[in-house]
């Protein structure tokens, strides 16, 4: 890595150079003989030598005794706060040290030193040179941010553990039981471990990361056992995927002074001691953090989260003395958060003192700072608390989650503020009003900011208000009009052959080839709403449009089936061209809600406030509960009502439902929260392709700082909120690599030439999402298998109790099952998965997707087995050749309907909330679309397969797999094949989601 501080000196800037002199080969050298009778010298080395009898420190042991042992002199909480004021100040940095100290002093002297390596004259080699103070010149700084990275230091570090080329992995330490001293044999030479441990511990410097994991290394570093020793590996496996990561110091426009402290009640397993955290910022710098076990036990979870608020206080106040020495005192309150209610009425409460008594000290301690107004203690939700990765291991989702959040970037680092986005729950305003006076803060009045986070807006275009707009109340017209398309595309997809073959006399071949066009053509249409959505109308605009289309086409559909039949003299009847117009008219429309309304329903939660948050979350559910509630009446109701009711009354129903969908949705639009159109995606990415073509020989730098992004909050891209710069994909870096040319130029506004980073984020984005969508393809054939389930059933007994049960009618039960799981994952789904998994929402969307992936493989298997049953059964009464229906019940059918519906539940809900949560801002609807066509190329792969497979397996007149007669055939093993192919596909999976690299917004 180069240094991204280079050292100007005058002989490499061609300033100045001093002559080179010749060596006088005479010496004045005193021999050691004559220094060993000086009595002075001889009464030093006699004490030195006394004092290594005495402490037993003759022989020094390297990587223990010197090199490596890390014993700090000074906090380095100092260090990275004079740091951050002087970049604040923009003061000079000077280097003083023992080596270098000369230097800067004034010396009379004539002082001589060997030719500095990368300077020496090729042409005078054995000169020396003269006046060496004059050639060094002082360290220039040329930027306004400092990077600590100790990358060096780290990667020798590995070089010396052995560990240079080992697998890197994502957290420090697992979620596992914390270790005991108990645990495992003794290592036979601690000797290693101690070394490494050390110097693990100034590697805390600039990866907080791993201080948690360090702080358990050192509790054993008197009787180390075999899984401390791979904890220490663990760490330096972490360590190696992070080498390119450290602390960025930049200039900071707040003064403020804020805590997060957490703890881990009764953590060690031998003492039962808790485990206390805090990390520190000054602004928005992250400055100071601290991993240690306490020094008593606690006897509740309240008092061992107060003792930690205690250490974070203390440091606190030590910090303001130091700025109050340095000369920048601070005239506003430290705000200290803290996730435990108990603990914080413990600040201010002087009525909990009575039962408090044994934390007496910690109690008044606090509680003076707060009477004085130096510290409010103000709570925070546990999501939003950092000191947690501190205090415990994490999940690997959940510790990137708080990485990514409280110190970026590289990531841990500078601008914690802004992607903390604390403003989700302590507000800028309510803050300003915390930090004003320097008096005590008891009564001081707070309200909500007035404005959401996320940048959306009102229907005037103005800022729109948290309180009065979006949310469910919002979200009920979006989800009502959901259900009323739902409603009417599934009461006519689900019939459509019916109504083609009955009314309009087609062919069953012409009638089932043109409803697979038709529906084919929805799904091929919604990129084409998401372009509008994205790039010029906006989600609101584009759903009104597509809804009036679609209600339109519905109307054309319901005069077809009124309309005269074919008349001979006319080339297309008006019944025909009727119905072919509504029906495309309808997929026209459909392409423009189906990607938008799941976005612009999502929109109504600001991102930006823990609890809209998780409502969103919730919202997904509720969204696919309402599609499959629509699929639910109209294949159940509306089917009947077609097939007794007549045609018109079948079409015109739906079509009445859209319309009272239409005035539903546009009902609440002074409600509504909008995003603003970013212009056309397409451009933007062909523009970071071409930009970056054409700087195929430009050098990224390796400070992402000094990429071009466009300066204050606001992107580039309307709509759009910043996007941080990810190591990776570092060719379309170049885009944004602002050279030479640029800057004589002028031209920083041509984007053919020169991107933001923002603009390169987005491509990085599409690029790294694209192979988790893709392996949607694979999961979307378990559903297109539906139809050979119905084959299935069909050869199998569907008589239950006197009545008889058509065979296509157990998709029911995969639709009940969708509406039972769906409102019901939030509130015992998600607690289930939470306390495996440690995360708060139980799943994130890629766990979520798996999880889905593998009960569609299990309903493949069940599917299959069935029919192994059903064959063998087959077989023991001789129906084998004869194509009847075999003695074995349908109901056996229902598990694998059921589990489909299941993985419904988990991975498309999933893949919509994956398309939304990770897609660049002014590119959900987009990202949305893909995820629809995946559903599309899934049927069309089932398609292909089978007439492959029926083509190879029927080679030399054998019957095939699945021939007219299947009982004949080996319908389970093309079930078997889907199985595999879904394990292939999850494998798949994992691997892609476990290399994803998440969205970073700045």
């Amino acid at each position: 890595m180069k240094d991204p501080f280079p050292t100007f000196v005058r002989a490499r800037s061609m300033l100045l150079r001093e002559e080179m002199q010749q060596a006088n080969a005479a010496s004045n050298a005193v021999s050691t003989a004559l220094v060993a009778q000086d009595p002075n010298w001889r009464s030093a080395m006699a004490d030195e030598h006394q004092a290594l009898l005495d402490n037993n420190t003759w022989s020094l042991r390297p990587g223990i005794d010197y090199d490596e042992t890390f014993s700090p002199v000074v906090k380095s909480a100092t260090i990275q706060l004079v740091l951050t004021i002087d970049i604040s100040s923009s003061w000079p940095i000077r280097q003083l040290d023992v080596k270098n100290a000369f230097l800067n002093g004034n010396l009379d002297e004539v002082v001589y030193c060997q030719q500095p390596p990368g300077f020496v004259d090729e042409a005078r080699p054995d000169h020396i040179l003269d006046h060496f103070t004059s050639f060094w010149a002082l360290l220039t700084r040329n930027v306004d941010v400092l990077f600590l990275s100790q990358r060096q230091y780290a990667m020798d570090l590995l070089q010396r553990a052995g560990m240079s080329d080992c697998h890197p992995v994502a957290t420090p330490v697992d979620t596992q039981a914390k270790l005991s001293s108990s645990d495992g044999d003794l290592l036979a030479d601690a000797t290693e471990y101690r070394s490494l441990a050390g110097a693990l511990q100034y590697l805390t410097l600039t990866r907080p990361g791993i201080s948690y994991a360090v702080q358990q290394i050192c509790l054993h570093m008197h009787a180390p056992c075999s899984p401390h020793l791979a904890l220490v590996k663990r760490v330096l496996r972490y360590v190696r995927d992070i080498l390119e990561f450290g602390l960025h110091l930049r200039a900071s426009s707040s003064t403020t002074l804020t805590a997060y402290s957490d703890a881990d009640w009764a953590g060690c397993p031998d003492s039962r001691r808790s485990t206390s955290a805090y990390c520190v910022y000054y602004g928005d710098i992250l400055i100071s953090w601290s991993s240690r076990r306490q020094t008593t036990v606690s006897r509740s979870n309240a008092d061992a989260k107060y003792r930690a608020v205690a250490h974070a206080v203390a440091e606190c106040c030590w910090i303001r003395q130091v700025l109050q020495e340095l000369h920048r005192p601070l005239c506003s309150a430290t705000l200290v958060y803290c996730d435990n209610v108990s603990a914080i009425y413990m600040s201010s409460n002087p009525v909990q003192y009575r039962r408090t008594k044994h934390i007496e000290i910690d109690i008044h301690f606090v509680r003076e700072k707060v009477s004085l107004g130096e510290v409010r203690v103000l709570h925070v939700p546990s999501s939003l608390l950092f000191a947690d990765v501190m205090t415990k291991g994490l999940s690997t989702q959940l510790f990137l989650d708080f990485r990514q959040q409280s110190q970026h970037p590289s990531p841990w680092g500078s601008r914690a503020k802004r992607n903390r986005r604390m403003d989700s729950f302590v507000t800028e305003a309510e803050k300003d009003r915390l930090l004003l006076p320097l008096l005590p803060l008891h009564g001081i009045p707070s309200s909500p900011d007035p404005c959401t986070g996320d940048g959306s807006v009102d229907f005037k275009g103005a800022p729109a208000s948290r309180e009065h707009s979006g949310k469910w109340r919002a979200c009920c017209s979006i989800l009502g009009g959901e259900f009323c398309g739902a409603l009417a595309y599934y009461a006519v997809g689900t019939n459509l052959v019916s109504y083609l073959t009955k009314v309009q006399h087609q062919s069953n071949v012409e009638a089932a080839s043109r409803n697979i066009s038709w529906q084919g053509t929805c799904y091929l249409a919604s990129p084409l709403g998401a372009f509008l959505a994205d790039s010029y109308w906006g989600r609101h605009r584009t759903i009104v449009v597509s809804l009036s289309i679609f209600t339109l086409g519905m109307a054309f559909l319901t005069l077809s089936a009124e309309a005269p039949e074919g008349i001979s003299s006319v080339a297309i009847s008006p019944q025909d061209a009727l119905s072919s117009v509504g029906l495309y008219m309808a997929a026209l429309g459909l392409g423009g809600i189906w990607p938008c309304v799941p976005t612009f329903g999502a929109d109504q939660f600001d991102d930006t406030d823990a609890a809209e948050k998780a409502q969103k979350e919730l919202y997904y559910n509720w969204y696919y509960f309402a599609v499959n509630g629509g699929f639910f009446f109209a294949s159940t109701i509306m089917v009947w009502i077609q097939d007794n009711c007549g045609w018109a009354l079948g079409f015109g129903i739906p079509t009445i439902f859209l319309a009272v969908g239409i005035a539903g949705f546009l009902s609440c639009t002074r409600v509504y929260r909008y995003q603003k159109p970013g212009g056309s995606a397409l451009t933007r990415t062909c523009q970071v392709a071409v930009a970056a073509i054409r700087k195929l020989h430009v050098d990224v730098p390796v400070d992402s700082h000094l990429l071009y992004e466009t300066p204050g909050k606001e992107s580039a891209i309307a709509g759009s909120r910043k996007l941080m710069h990810t190591t990776g994909l570092t060719f379309l870096d170049r885009a944004a690599t602002v050279t030479t040319c640029d800057k004589t130029s002028g031209d920083l506004l041509n984007h053919w030439r020169l991107c933001t980073v923002t603009q390169v984020e987005e491509l990085k984005i599409l690029v790294r999402m694209l192979p988790v969508l893709a392996t949607a393809i694979i999961f979307n054939t378990a559903e297109a298998s539906f139809p050979l389930f119905v084959e299935q059933g069909s050869v199998m007994d569907n008589r239950i109790s006197g009545f008889s049960v058509p065979p296509a009618s157990l998709m029911t039960f995969n639709c009940v099952c969708i509406l039972m799981l769906a409102p019901a994952y939030n509130k015992f789904l998600m607690p289930m998965a939470s306390r495996i998994t440690g995360m708060k929402r139980g799943l994130s969307e890629l766990h979520r997707i798996g999880v889905g992936m593998f009960f569609a493989m299990i309903s493949l298997v069940l599917a299959a087995s069935v029919e192994m049953v059903r064959l063998n059964v087959a077989r023991s009464i001789g129906l084998s050749h004869r194509n009847v229906v075999v003695p074995m019940s349908i109901l056996w059918q229902v598990p694998q309907y059921f589990f489909v519906g299941v993985a419904k539940v988990f991975s498309v809900v999933g893949f919509i909330q994956f398309a939304y949560e990770q897609s660049p801002d002014a590119m959900r609807s987009m990202c949305q679309a893909c995820s629809l066509i995946m559903v599309t190329l899934g049927s069309y792969l089932v398609s292909i397969m089978l007439k492959i497979i029926g083509s190879a397996t029927s080679i030399g007149g054998k019957h095939g797999w699945i021939p007219e007669n299947l009982n004949e055939g080996h319908l389970d093993r093309f079930f078997w094949f889907m199985a595999g192919l879904q394990f292939l596909n999850l494998l798949v999976f994992v691997y892609c989601s476990a290399r994803y690299r998440r969205k970073l917004p700045n």
